[in-house]
């Protein structure tokens, strides 16, 4: 799963991904773009992941130590391309994320 998020934010975002002991996308040693969890509860196995796409929920996710790890914040696409995406060019809010 992780391979093909860092995949998918190199092919379509060009967003270079760096190397981590940790679980995630990291854009640098302190900042994590995407995340990923995995529950294994009664022997069923559930999984998923979260991209942040904007810079809307940074300031809520600033309030939130993530997996323990106190000295990371979270990054979105948008501030890590050079150019904005789609869903920013086309103003779209919070209820209307479009396709990423």
């Amino acid at each position: 799963m992780q391979r093909m998020i860092q995949s998918y934010l190199q092919r379509t975002h060009g967003i270079t991904h760096v190397p981590s002991d940790h679980t995630g996308v990291f854009l640098d040693s302190a900042t994590n773009i995407a995340s990923i969890g995995v529950q294994v509860h009664h022997h069923l196995t559930t999984h998923g992941f979260v991209m942040n796409v904007t810079n809307e929920p940074l300031e809520w996710f600033g309030r939130v130590v993530a997996c323990g790890l106190a000295d990371v914040k979270a990054g979105c696409i948008m501030h890590s391309r050079s150019e904005r995406t789609e869903c920013a060019s086309r103003g779209c809010g919070a209820r209307d994320r479009g396709s990423i």
